[in-house]
């Protein structure tokens, strides 16, 4: 056998290599024994029953006997990710089987559409029975709206016209609803946003068909490589590069989360004056940071003009009502607010398109529980952990799916103070079910990345490592208690000798980027099969090996990643590669029972604060 292609691109980063672990351990260990325990514990209790008696909606919640501090799960099964092609669709939401669900949506009537990007396609959910995007529908079923399940896409992604669910994807993060019911979201690794219209006519200046794709910003499989990246032109012929996120207003404008850009940019859908800058319709801007020019500490421009202000790597965005933008700041551990109109938000003056930090300390993780709640959101102590979803709620509040910390988390738009939703901090549900039914701050989830509000009635969470979408029932605080008596005044202390103040340090200039190193000589491959416990380079010698000689095109120095093996877009094996020069080995518990035909070793190196995918392809003949 011998490598036959390789190839480098760059891919969404893991958010950590402890929750790549995390992952890989739960994919190998016992999901199917943990959902088979739980389908167990739930039918005991009667709850499956009442479950799939019908499809989960606000008036449905007081039948169910769920309260304001309750958490279910509405679509997907916890820890059962789809293991075949079939998945569950067209039938039940709730018996259906998900992957890594990122990203979730829902329209005015209650419909839901959901981002399942290891599975490569857009769920929907409709919340009545009937026809939608030109086909017939039943209540509380799932259908896949876009994509074919499993399939990644490798060339003409951009292909407009086709069918949506006869189309192939690549990394659909996240999606949208518009005012009309109309489906956007982001294929993150093919660089653009694509768009599926509830009924036939014009958008964006394009005649569309109900049911088919489009692209309506970026350009398929072309990174932005300079400073415009196509601002002031047409959307279509633009760049991005791997958005993550997306959200649309009621007029239909879209905002988009440029995560490797470090930018958000916008696309109006009328001509006009938006964030202080004159645009025409179907033409994309950047709306706040600074096109790859990612924080590199500091404040990062807060309180500054969005548009000369730093982000890096936003994951989310959110636009409420009047036109106020939210940001999911990841890269920088914070949450941004871009108001559109000069006012108090947020207990802070605020200026028209400036941005704001509302949560957290910029590039300051919250590292062990508690992460500071019931504080001032930005108060010292209150830290976020890679927050990865970002939505408004009915009362102006942002919600935060502090996706590292496996919390839900929400900062009040009139007190500024931070508070717990769901989740219990820095604890992740390793066994389901993971708190069903019960408090939603007694619930545990697992890498929450999506957070949308369900009209007003909660707020439906994209629970990634769970497999599954969840529902946070109603307002999560319960009614307040009667005020105890005040304690005795104890006695004023001595105040102590105020110290000198020091004298403060210069600040370092920052290092230039090294040049990236040469190509080594033609190297091998080895596809190391090991014992389920067998997991680290040195015990490679104990494990069965196949080895692979050709051509690998970069050089590095020994490092461990993690890394998939992929056949026909499906991932049949993880494990970690070991690189050294032009050398690769990878080991997993599961290589056995390699047949002839391609496969892909796909592996994720960092460089500075970047990481790229490195992809061999390999030819077993």
């Amino acid at each position: 056998m011998k490598p036959a292609e390789s190839k480098s691109l760059n891919t969404r980063p893991p958010h950590s290599r402890d929750a790549w672990r995390a992952d890989v351990s739960r994919s190998f260990r016992g999901r199917r024994t943990g959902r088979l325990r739980a389908r167990a514990a739930l039918a005991t209790a009667g709850v499956l029953v009442a479950i799939g008696a019908g499809y989960f909606t606000p008036a449905s919640a007081a039948a169910l006997g769920t309260s304001g501090e309750t958490i279910w799960t509405v679509a997907g099964q916890e820890q059962l990710a789809c293991p075949a092609l079939a998945c569950g669709i067209g039938g039940l939401a709730t018996g259906a089987e998900l992957s890594s669900p990122s990203g979730v949506a829902d329209d005015s009537a209650g419909d839901i559409a959901i981002a399942d990007p290891d599975e490569r396609v857009v769920d929907f959910v409709p919340a009545t029975s009937g026809t939608f995007f030109g086909r017939a529908m039943t209540a509380g079923h799932i259908y896949t709206l876009a994509g074919e399940l499993g399939l990644y896409c490798t060339e003409d992604c951009g292909e407009n016209g086709a069918p949506a669910d006869a189309s192939q994807l690549k990394y659909p993060s996240d999606v949208a609803f518009d005012g009309k019911g109309d489906v956007i979201f982001a294929d993150s690794s093919d660089d653009t946003i694509r768009f599926v219209p509830a009924t036939s006519g014009t958008y964006y200046g394009q005649p569309m068909t109900a049911g088919d794709i489009y692209t309506i910003a970026g350009s398929s499989e072309v990174d932005c490589a300079g400073v415009v990246c196509g601002d002031e032109g047409p959307a279509t012929s633009a760049q991005l590069k791997e958005p993550s996120g997306v959200a649309s207003d009621a007029a239909g404008d879209i905002y988009i989360a440029d995560s490797f850009d470090d930018a958000i940019r916008f696309v109006p859908a009328i001509s006009g004056t938006y964030y202080g800058q004159t645009m025409t319709a179907g033409d994309i801007y950047t709306i706040a940071g600074r096109l790859g020019k990612p924080c590199g500490g500091g404040s990062c421009g807060n309180g500054e003009l969005a548009v000369v202000a730093e982000l890096e790597q936003p994951e989310r965005v959110a636009v409420d009502a009047a036109g106020d933008v939210a940001i999911a700041d990841a890269g920088d551990d914070i949450v941004r607010f871009l108001p559109v109109a000069k006012g108090e938000y947020f207990a802070a003056a605020m200026s028209a398109n400036h941005l704001y930090t509302v949560a957290g300390e910029a590039r300051s993780a919250c590292t062990t529980a508690p992460c500071g709640d019931n504080h001032p959101a930005t108060a010292a102590g209150v830290a976020l952990d890679f927050p990865s979803g970002v939505a408004f709620g009915p009362q102006g509040e942002i919600v935060i799916a502090d996706t590292e910390d496996e919390s839900i988390r929400s900062v009040s738009e009139r007190s500024d103070v931070i508070s717990l939703l769901a989740g219990i901090e820095k604890s992740a549900c390793e066994l389901a079910p993971c708190g069903d039914g019960g408090s939603a701050t007694r619930a545990e989830l697992f890498h929450p990345e999506g957070i949308a509000a369900y009209g007003d009635d909660g707020f439906l969470v994209a629970d990634a490592y769970d497999a599954a979408i969840r529902w946070l029932t109603g307002p999560q605080a319960g009614p307040e208690g009667a005020e105890g008596e005040p304690g005795k005044e104890g006695p004023e202390g001595k105040p102590g000798k105020e110290g000198a103040e020091g004298k403060p340090g210069k600040e370092g200039k920052e290092g230039a980027e090294g040049r990236e190193g040469k190509a080594g000589a033609p190297g091998k491959i080895e596809l190391v099969e090991c014992a389920p416990a067998i997991v680290h380079r040195k015990h490679v010698k104990k494990c069965k090996t196949r080895s692979v000689s050709g051509t690998v095109k970069f050089t590095t120095g020994f490092s461990e990643h993690p890394a998939e093996l992929i056949r026909k877009a499906r991932v049949i094996a993880r494990g970690e590669a070991y690189v050294r020069g032009r050398d690769v080995s990878f080991v997993s518990a599961h290589v056995g029972g390699l047949g002839r035909g391609t496969y892909r070793l796909a592996f994720s190196v960092r460089s500075g604060r970047r990481w790229t995918t490195r992809r061999v392809q390999i030819l077993i003949d």
